[in-house]
Order: structure tokens, then C-alpha cells, then sequence
């Protein structure tokens, strides 16, 4: 696999700041690639100053069972898009790395990082994480958030993050959960079968049947751009914690607690189980209890949820 290498993507993004990696090639991998280079998830910026947004992420973040910070790390943020988290990063790390298979995504990303004044922390990468040959161990935060169920080979994709995610490094996931998302995917394949894969026909369908205006206005996202993501994207899959626990382990990561959201915790026994422990007498690990999270999680019909997970065991004292 070929080095990355920094150029300046004839002129749209600014040289020293773009990174082109390479991209998966499998027919999959191309067609989720042109699926985002032709749609932009989010398109409209937050209404909120960056500082406001900036405080509520340390706010949230502080909140886990191990405070995650941001100031002076290394940050890679996978699935970018238009770059609203990424300044977020670029606003307190000293390196903010940006990564999205949208060109288009990133010079939005690019734009909005500079109209708010964050851009000398941020660098911008268009390529697919499973083939990002940067360094192992080059950064101390992973964030990967709504893009998982999206990348064909998401083990591949999981795996380089692992080998980017430096000792003792954190990573962030945000992902579709089986039972919450369940009947979403229903309808989605309800879709896909009576439309004959045609993306125009199962826009159509999809808003004629189904209230995709009260999902997007939930979502705050624009109608027919929630309708492409959520319909007819080329992939979407759904992940168990326990599977999420699994996998993840068996790479040398632990998983330390589970929520809906980072501002939104379980009920208090649940919270505690879904998160890791120390043992008072012996100072073993406690994990999470995967099983029960995810029976929270379908009982409270959560499309959503995030892990954090760290590379390495943390010190008993710092939990």
C-alpha cells in the first residue's frame, strides 16, 4: 500500500492541509463512495456559536465513567462530512484530522472550519479509514460517529483504527442498534423489494408511504436528504453491544461504558452495569455487562448509541 500523500486537490483545498489516501476498491466500496459524493448529510450548519458547542462537548464528554478530553491530543474524526465535529476538535486538540470518501463533504469541511477561525488545527483526508497508511499509534482519540453501518468492511475499517489508536488512546463509536433500528430496516427493505433499486423510485415510495417529514424534522435534517441517507444508501447495518464487545476485545481494545448518547445516560442501575468497574476487594476489571445494555437499548427503542472504548486496561484509580 502506497504512503499517503499531501497535495492540494487542484486548488479546492488548501496545500499542507489534504491528504489523499487511497480508497477500498470493491464494487460495494464504489458505490457508497458515489452514493456521498452526490448527497451532503447535514448540510446546514449548527445554528449555535462554536464556543457554546465546544463547552457542551466538554460537558457531555466529562460525563463518561473516564473523562475524555480533547485539549492538546491528536484527534482523527471518521466520516467527517461537512466538518461541524471536526471543528469542534480542531477548537482544542493540537492535531484534528478530518476523514470522509466525500470530496465535496470536505470542501464544506474546509469552509467551515476556516469561517471559524479553527483551521490552522485541522487537516482534511479523502479516503476510506481501512486504507489510511498513516503511522500506528498516531493519535490519542478516534471518533467515529453514524458511519459504522455505513462502510462495507467495517471489521477492516475497525481494525486500522485499533492500529492508528496510539497506547492508552480512546475511541468513540456512535452506532445503529439491532433492535431499535429494527423496524426502520424493515420498512427500508420494504422499500429496496418494490422499487427495483432504482434510487429515484425508492425516494419516491419511501416519502409516499412513510412520515419522512416528522423523521427528518426529528433529525433536523433537510426531507429528501434524510430520505436518501435513511432509504437508500448502498449500505446500512446495525451492531449488538455484546458483538461490538467482541470484536473490539479480541483487537485489544476494552470497552468502558455504553449510553444512548453522551449526554444521555441509562437509568442509574443500568448505568452502572453498562459500564466498567473496579472490584474494591480483589481490584479486578469489571466490564460492562453487554447483555444488559443491550436489552436498555431495545427496551428504550434507541436507533442509536455510543461506546467508548480504550486501547488498553485504564488504571483502577481512573475509574
Amino acid at each position: 500500500m502506497a504512503r499517503a500523500t499531501v497535495h492540494a486537490a487542484g486548488g479546492k483545498l488548501p496545500a499542507g492541509k489534504f491528504i489523499a489516501a487511497e480508497h477500498a476498491d470493491t464494487p460495494t466500496a464504489r458505490k457508497v463512495r458515489a452514493f456521498y459524493e452526490k448527497i451532503t448529510y447535514h448540510p446546514n450548519p449548527p445554528s449555535q456559536p462554536l464556543a457554546d458547542r465546544i463547552a457542551a462537548l466538554e460537558r457531555d464528554w466529562n460525563n463518561w465513567v473516564v473523562p475524555v478530553g480533547l485539549r492538546g491530543k491528536r484527534t482523527l474524526d471518521v466520516g467527517c462530512g461537512c466538518g461541524y465535529n471536526l471543528a469542534l476538535h480542531a477548537g482544542l486538540a493540537s492535531v484534528a484530522v478530518g476523514l470522509d470518501v466525500s470530496l465535496p463533504s470536505l470542501e464544506r469541511a474546509v469552509d467551515y472550519c476556516s469561517s471559524e477561525g479553527v483551521l490552522e488545527h485541522a487537516f482534511f483526508v479523502h479516503g476510506d479509514i481501512s486504507c489510511l497508511d498513516l503511522p500506528a499509534g498516531s493519535f490519542d482519540l478516534i471518533t467515529c460517529v453514524g458511519v459504522l453501518h455505513h462502510i462495507p468492511g467495517h471489521q477492516a475499517a475497525l481494525k486500522n483504527m485499533v492500529r492508528l489508536l496510539d497506547r492508552g488512546g480512546y475511541l468513540l463509536l456512535g452506532v445503529y442498534h439491532p433492535s431499535g433500528r429494527f423496524w426502520h430496516r424493515v420498512k427500508r427493505k420494504l422499500v429496496w423489494l418494490f422499487s427495483g433499486r432504482s434510487e429515484r423510485r425508492m425516494t419516491r415510495l419511501a416519502r409516499f408511504v412513510f412520515q419522512t417529514r416528522k423523521e427528518a424534522e426529528k433529525y433536523n435534517i433537510p426531507e429528501d436528504i434524510y430520505v436518501k441517507d435513511s432509504y437508500t444508501a448502498p449500505v446500512e447495518k446495525a451492531f449488538s453491544v455484546a458483538y461490538i464487545q467482541r470484536l473490539l476485545g479480541a483487537c485489544g481494545l476494552t470497552l468502558l461504558q455504553v449510553r444512548p448518547s453522551p449526554a444521555i445516560p441509562f437509568r442509574k442501575p443500568v448505568d452502572l452495569l453498562a459500564s466498567l468497574r473496579i472490584d474494591g476487594q480483589s481490584g479486578a476489571h469489571l466490564l460492562p455487562d453487554a447483555a444488559i445494555a443491550d436489552a436498555e437499548l431495545g427496551r428504550m427503542r434507541r436507533h442509536h448509541y455510543w461506546c467508548l472504548l480504550r486501547k488498553g486496561l485504564p488504571r483502577p484509580e481512573t475509574v
